[in-house]
């Protein structure tokens, strides 16, 4: 089978093209993304412009990968996300030739890094991207500087334009200290995603009744089999905080 790719930044995306790449997501996805989701990440983006990708078959959309603008610090990122291959076109190695396609237009001066699952981690680690270190689960007794450089703790900017959309992301004051948190399996147990200044904690509902937080030093999230590993390009010491993955 012979394949067609368009890779297009989403500030020249056409409408057309804009349906082409809802409708694999929606299809393959379903519930799990909608059209306020591309609207927020890739139309209303604080940071600049995505670089979409597109597979087709006989021009037919079949498959789709996005490189989402989401700075780290002061350097310009992009989360490989939105990574979807209609069914019955799986196994053609159309993922791992969108993700070639997509870093090889951005290059090796930008900081590219991806959540993935057990089945999209390999079309990243075949063509060269690392595996991010991760530690175990520590217990957090609201100490303050828990975070690992406080210059990435969740600014108002950013929980504003993203975050604030997440009605399972909450807040919890400790000693006049804020921590944004998210519900694990477990009723007492949440985990901390970063600490923040109180006008941002205030986007957010504030948690009720007792809880047991942990926190991770480095980014993952608690249900590894969900999102447990993260893969990285061009990483150069970089900090990847766990509020920018697209799954929290």
């Amino acid at each position: 089978m012979v394949f067609r790719y368009v890779c297009i930044w989403s500030d020249e995306l056409t409408p057309a093209l804009m349906e082409d790449f809802i409708s694999v997501l929606e299809s393959v996805w379903q519930t799990e993304f909608n059209r306020d989701t591309f609207q927020c990440r890739y139309i209303n983006n604080i940071y600049g412009s995505s670089l979409l990708v597109i597979a087709y078959s006989n021009d037919i959309p079949i498959g789709t990968q996005a490189f989402w603008r989401n700075d780290i610090g002061h350097r310009v990122a992009y989360q490989a996300d939105d990574g979807a291959v209609l069914e019955s076109y799986r196994g053609n190695g159309l993922l791992g030739k969108m993700i070639q396609k997509g870093a090889g237009i951005l290059g090796d001066e930008v900081l590219l890094y991806s959540y993935t699952n057990n089945k999209s981690k390999r079309s990243f680690v075949k063509l060269g991207w690392d595996v991010m270190l991760t530690f175990p689960i520590k217990p957090l007794l609201f100490y303050h500087h828990y975070c690992h450089q406080c210059s990435q703790m969740v600014d108002y900017k950013y929980a504003s334009w993203y975050l604030h959309k997440k009605k399972h992301i909450t807040y919890v004051e400790r000693n006049n200290h804020y921590y944004l948190v998210i519900p694990t399996n477990h009723r007492c147990v949440s985990q901390v995603i970063s600490c923040c200044d109180k006008k941002t904690a205030m986007l957010f509902g504030k948690r009720t009744g007792f809880t047991l937080l942990v926190y991770q030093k480095q980014s993952n999230i608690i249900d590894s089999e969900k999102k447990g590993n993260i893969v990285v390009h061009g990483l150069r010491g970089d900090f990847i905080p766990v509020w920018k993955c697209d799954a929290i």
